[in-house]
């Protein structure tokens, strides 16, 4: 199960393993040598991090379904969160139920309370009383495969929104589609990167706290320290990866890798689930004072953080509201026999400059406005055939 300042969420899920946080991990001094320069590396990513900075006046075009959604009026849709106990999961679901009431379509949620036993149990629930298509939150396939064939055989199509394929599956069909956050998460990680070399003038030493829970982290993981290793040769980057299962042990960890690396300036948390125990552990090793901090997702906890206290100096955000939309856009697909695909999601980069601007409050938070206009419902609806 990933709980990542989304609870369980974006992209792992429900999974569970007896791992703790593991031994810190450093991986700077097997390059042949730098490709670019520690200027070079600033330049760079001062200008690619410029481009998310400010509110977004434009979104990705959307491809218009091949089908007539009308013909979804007065259908069912079952939303199966893995657990609905915080804000961000909650954010999606009500953008999700906003979106799928403008297609006359109405909506069951079925609390998965992040237990695999109640996720099987609203699965097949959703496949006994009359479900016409059914959106899972961050819910491996892997958890429940055999509710989630039944609901298959029975003609229900599945969207595992924040899940990619596994369990033997490789690819989405209009029978069961996967929404893989992988580059989305990616490029959430990459503006804590080029936050991170900028200020540091391309030469930070840096704590990366990692998700490691499931496959969908673990891709990730290699994708991120690659790139951090390319983009900033002249960066010392150790990681320490944790389980979700055992979030209670990163403050441990982060602890001990300090203790271990007392030059760090720098400590990155993956996503904002681990951000209370990275910032325990590095005020037990004393360490408060002496680095600088950014996580990533912006929940509204983290970006008061940043707003409020001198240590936080980024937060990566992405909206949980334009996922909503993003999950409605493929169940409804799906409904009409379509394949449907992942997209990217709306990320923001916030400073301590921007998130001044921002209205800190869960209302603020549940709606698009720290990421830009509502413009993209208006493309999502044309997209579907409704004026």
């Amino acid at each position: 199960m990933r709980i990542y300042g989304i609870a369980a969420a974006i992209g792992g899920v429900l999974l569970v393993s007896a791992c703790g946080a593991s031994e810190a991990d450093t991986n700077n001094d097997d390059a042949a040598g730098p490709s670019v320069s520690s200027d070079e590396a600033v330049a760079t990513a001062k200008s690619d991090l410029a481009e998310y900075l400010p509110l977004r006046s434009t979104y990705d075009a959307i491809a218009p379904v091949a089908g007539d959604t009308s013909s979804l009026t007065g259908k069912t849709v079952w939303i199966v969160p893995v657990g609905v106990a915080n804000g961000p999961l909650a954010a999606q679901n009500a953008a999700a139920e906003d979106a799928l009431s403008r297609l006359g379509i109405k909506v069951h949620i079925c609390d998965g309370k992040f237990v695999p036993t109640t996720i099987t149990s609203c699965l097949n629930q959703a496949a006994t009383q009359g479900a016409d298509g059914v959106v899972t939150t961050y819910i491996n396939y892997s958890t429940a495969p055999n509710a989630f064939d039944n609901l298959v055989a029975q003609g229900i199509p599945v969207y595992l929104g924040g899940a990619g394929p596994d369990g033997g599956k490789t690819e989405s069909t209009a029978e069961l589609g996967f929404n893989d956050q992988t580059e989305t998460l990616f490029l959430e990680q990459k503006l804590q990167m080029w936050a991170t070399i900028v200020d540091s003038g391309g030469k930070g030493d840096v704590l990366y706290v990692q998700n490691d829970s499931g496959p969908l982290e673990r891709t990730l993981n290699k994708e991120v320290d690659a790139f951090f290793k390319e983009a900033c040769p002249d960066c010392s980057v150790t990681t320490v990866p944790y389980q979700i299962s055992a979030i209670d042990k990163v403050s441990s960890a982060v602890s001990a890798a300090l203790s271990s690396h007392p030059d760090i300036k720098y400590v990155i948390s993956e996503f904002d689930d681990a951000q209370p125990y990275v910032i325990s552990g590095l005020t037990a090793a004393g360490f408060a004072s002496k680095v600088k901090f950014s996580s990533g997702n912006g929940s509204l906890s983290s970006l008061q953080l940043l707003e409020s206290s001198p240590m936080p100096f980024f937060s990566a955000g992405l909206s949980m509201t334009y996922i909503g939309w993003q999950y409605t856009d493929g169940v409804v697909r799906m409904m009409l026999g379509e394949v449907p695909e992942s997209g990217v999601g709306v990320v923001r980069g916030f400073d301590k400059e921007n998130v001044a601007d921002l209205d800190l409050s869960e209302s603020a938070y549940d709606s698009i406005e720290w990421f830009g206009s509502d413009d993209f419902e208006q493309q999502f609806l044309k997209a579907w055939g409704v004026s």
